[in-house]
């Protein structure tokens, strides 16, 4: 997601690759909360920028990746993609720890309720409710139409002082990002994000 050249022609299906070191610094926060063989979702996989990080950060991770487009399709004992696969008119199923994405902005909010259904239950043998964390502008705060919707979700948020570049050129736009993690506690924390 991006408001890169937002008067100009958007990427096609909303694609804007997140950068690496974006995804690495939530990977501390990640470990603390998650299992130590997690079940992963990135249902915007793209050509696989965060999934890869998720890969690297949790090698006993079992991970699947689903994208819209045509993207590399990757299959190994773990780490399966599947390509001209929408998220959206998916089944849930609730069975994964972490489902994790940089969803495209006009179905932001669309991503993040389906992912909610896709979150492993809480259970008496598992106290862990799966985490649905996305990467979103942090206007995504703001809105009328969505002020009771979050207030109820009361996401954390995890901001990056440090503004990504969504572009081959390395140029920023004048919006910033973070992780919002679904997780009812509302919390905000700013990631060590500064070079």
């Amino acid at each position: 997601m991006s408001a890169t050249n937002r008067g100009a022609l958007r990427a096609t299906n909303d694609f804007y690759a997140t950068p690496t070191w974006l995804t690495e610094a939530i990977i501390p926060e990640l470990k603390q909360r998650l299992p130590a063989k997690p079940n992963i979702l990135e249902p915007a996989v793209g050509q696989g920028a965060m999934i890869d990080v998720l890969d690297a950060a949790f090698p006993d991770a079992t991970l699947l990746g689903l994208d819209i487009a045509d993207v590399p399709v990757k299959h190994t004992e773990r780490f399966s993609i599947f390509d001209n696969t929408d998220f959206l008119a998916s089944e849930p199923s609730p069975e994964f720890d972490l489902i994790a994405t940089n969803p495209p902005f006009t179905l932001a909010q669309e991503f993040i309720e389906k992912a909610l259904a896709f979150r492993r239950p809480r259970t008496d043998l598992n106290n862990r409710e799966g985490l649905v964390v996305m990467l979103l502008r942090l206007n995504f705060l703001e809105g009328q139409r969505r002020a009771a919707w979050l207030r109820d979700l009361r996401p954390s948020v995890y901001i990056s002082p440090r503004r990504p570049s969504f572009t081959s050129d390395g140029q920023t736009d004048a919006t910033g990002y973070g992780f919002f993690f679904f997780d009812g506690r509302g919390e905000l924390h700013w990631l060590p994000t500064e070079r």
